[in-house]
């Protein structure tokens, strides 16, 4: 296997397990939500929900783009060599500078999750506590994705530059 279907393959292999994660969480927000009533869960379902969705809408554009981007970047390759330089670099430097972003994003968030949580858990607030939680628990779900993506794009980054 090339090392352009190793980088989109890899990308498709997480985001299908992506898929299934977001799924996953979905049922057990529904589940709190519908089922076991407490504030605490309800204050879970809500990070559960709204970032497993998103991760979710993004995961199925990739799955969904990624045979595309194997012909794309293999017939660049092959019959473009210009445009690898003219436009997949360009691209990926662009997607490995949002991936520090979003990295950034998704600890302040996990930080911000655990402050919530210290917070509520003073106050008693087993709602905000729960969303705090939630919070933590899909930030941390999040940047695990990202971490892996990033350091698998820079390995991808690195061939294209060889090239």
């Amino acid at each position: 296997m090339n090392t352009i279907t190793e980088y989109f393959s890899g990308e498709r292999l997480q985001c299908l397990i992506g898929i299934v994660i977001s799924s996953i969480s979905i049922a057990f927000a529904l589940y709190f939500l519908l089922q076991v009533k407490t504030e605490f869960y309800k204050g879970i379902a809500w990070p559960f929900i709204i970032i497993s969705l998103l991760l979710l809408s993004i995961c199925i554009g990739v799955v969904w783009r990624t045979p595309h981007d194997i012909e794309r970047v293999t017939n660049y390759t092959i019959y473009e060599k210009e445009k690898v330089s003219l436009e997949e670099i360009p691209r990926m430097q662009g997607v490995l500078q949002n991936f520090k972003i979003i990295k950034v994003f998704e600890l302040s968030l996990l930080l911000i999750g655990i402050g919530i949580v210290l917070f509520a858990s003073a106050k008693g607030n087993s709602l905000l506590k729960g969303i705090g939680l939630g919070l933590v628990i899909q930030s941390a779900i999040m940047f695990g994705f990202d971490y892996f993506a990033h350091e698998r794009g820079k390995v991808y980054f690195e061939f294209l530059q060889n090239l």
